[in-house]
């Protein structure tokens, strides 16, 4: 009976050893995401959890998956102000901005393909050039409508972008020490 005793304990011991890893691996996603408190909290563990291997990644890792959730939502804006385009009920400035919008989140898909290429090599200057390009494209939408002088029809896919653009950049600054 002892020897069963003593292997119940060391059942129970390696099992509150392995779940009290589950849980801390599966912190960083939430710990990273309280880091960046300047960001929204939901917005964020929502980016991070995209991807299921999140919760035993490093911040190199998680870096990839925002900028990988970056350029997904790039791409997504693109698709979905061409079709804004499309469909012919925009007046002449609004399809102004709209087509100023369409160039600038199509080249930050590609800017953050490269991003990721970049991840890849561990070319981090790199990284935050593109990173710090794409965190501009928002702002430039919404001037290209104030500059037509009609209202933006983007304003609150923008707002979202910028906070995409921002959780990598703070990622970034976690990566490199610069937090």
């Amino acid at each position: 009976m002892v020897v069963s005793l003593k292997s119940f304990f060391a059942f129970i011991f390696l099992l509150v050893l392995y779940l009290s890893r589950g849980v801390t691996c599966e912190d960083i996603v939430a710990e990273t995401c309280k880091e960046i408190s300047y960001v929204d909290y939901k917005l964020c563990l929502a980016t991070l959890n995209s991807d299921p291997k999140s919760h035993g990644a490093d911040l190199h890792r998680l870096e990839v998956i925002t900028i990988r959730v970056i350029q997904a939502n790039a791409s997504r804006l693109s698709t979905y102000v061409a079709m804004l385009l499309r469909d012919g009920r925009r007046g002449g400035r609004t399809r102004s901005a709209l087509h100023a919008c369409l160039e600038l989140y199509e080249g930050t898909a590609v800017g953050m393909q490269k991003a990721k290429k970049y991840m890849k090599g561990k070319m981090y200057s790199e990284v935050h050039s593109e990173l710090s390009s794409a965190v501009q494209v928002p702002d430039a939408c919404e001037q290209m409508f104030k500059k037509m002088k009609v209202k933006s029809v983007l304003t609150k896919q923008n707002d979202i972008f910028t906070q995409l653009t921002v959780i990598g950049i703070a990622l970034y600054d976690m990566l490199i020490g610069n937090k």
